[in-house]
């Protein structure tokens, strides 16, 4: 459920428990990968660090021009999603518990970082699941190896998709 918040500063949701929960280690499990290198073990880019950090020089011959902007930028980037991720995840852990559900206060210019955050960590788990833009419906049951990676992949784009719908009824002048 979503409201508005008094004095149009934000919006206020309500979510179970157990999606707080979920959401909350989905989110420190993102800061740590975050945290990993691009290139694996194997000498290979890892495709999750390609989508959340794309490439500058889309020109294969310009490998020189990209690791030199990417030297000058992406521990800029990188502090920014880490410091996005972590506001999102302690509003989590810091929101009252009430009798049906947490409750969430986030304002609207901190609605824009969640829906990046929430969109990054979607993108991220899509690629490691291979998912393309056109196939972003996996139908697995629970007994399938990749189920709770599919699980989390669909509750981020559910979620992204109620906070974008927030979002857009905030700036239509007929919703305020």
């Amino acid at each position: 459920m979503i409201k508005k918040l008094r004095g149009g500063k934000g919006i206020s949701i309500l979510l179970d428990v157990q999606v707080v929960d979920l959401l909350t280690a989905i989110l420190s499990e993102h800061e740590d990968w975050l945290h990993t290198p691009a290139i694996g073990p194997d000498g290979n880019v890892d495709p999750a660090h390609q989508r959340i950090y794309p490439r500058a020089y889309l020109d294969p011959t310009e490998d020189e021009a990209e690791a030199h902007w990417q030297s000058h930028v992406h521990a800029d980037m990188a502090a920014e999603k880490l410091g996005a991720v972590g506001l999102m995840r302690r509003a989590l852990e810091a929101a009252p518990n009430e009798r049906r559900g947490t409750k969430i206060d986030i304002s609207y210019e901190d609605l824009d970082r969640w829906c990046k955050v929430v969109n990054e960590v979607r993108l991220r788990l899509g690629s490691q699941l291979d998912i393309s833009e056109e196939e972003q419906f996996l139908d697995v049951g629970p007994d399938h190896p990749q189920w709770e990676s599919v699980y989390r992949y669909h509750l981020m784009s559910e979620f992204l998709d109620m906070l974008v719908t927030a979002s857009m009824k905030q700036s239509d002048p007929r919703t305020r």
